[in-house]
């Protein structure tokens, strides 16, 4: 298991560099963008966090840093405000408008 905080101060999102293996970050310095204080930035990644009753999978662009870059030595991923906090959005559709649109609704649902 992988500790993940989701940081309202933090514009990205990060992973720490000690969760990777070196041969996959050593391929990354040669193909991704590297940030003047050498952080790695992938142009995609996918968060997969399983939440009580839902898989949530969020593709984002992330850092990968060496925990001396990350507060208090963190290990973990940290999900950032901007791009992947501001953009959530949870739906929810009463089980009457669901029906009105054709939809099959189990009753114990």
């Amino acid at each position: 298991m992988v500790d993940t905080l989701w940081d309202t101060g933090c514009h990205s999102s990060v992973v720490n560099q000690d969760l990777i293996s070196d041969a996959f970050v050593d391929a990354l310095r040669r193909t991704s963008v590297v940030t003047s204080d050498g952080a790695l930035v992938l142009a995609l990644a996918i968060l997969s966090k399983s939440m009580s009753d839902a898989t949530l999978e969020i593709e984002t662009p992330i850092e990968i840093r060496p925990a001396s870059q990350l507060p208090n030595g963190f290990s973990g991923v940290i999900v950032g405000q901007n791009r992947v906090i501001n953009r959530l959005v949870y739906e929810q559709w009463p089980r009457a408008i669901l029906e009105a649109m054709g939809e099959t609704i189990e009753q114990d649902v």
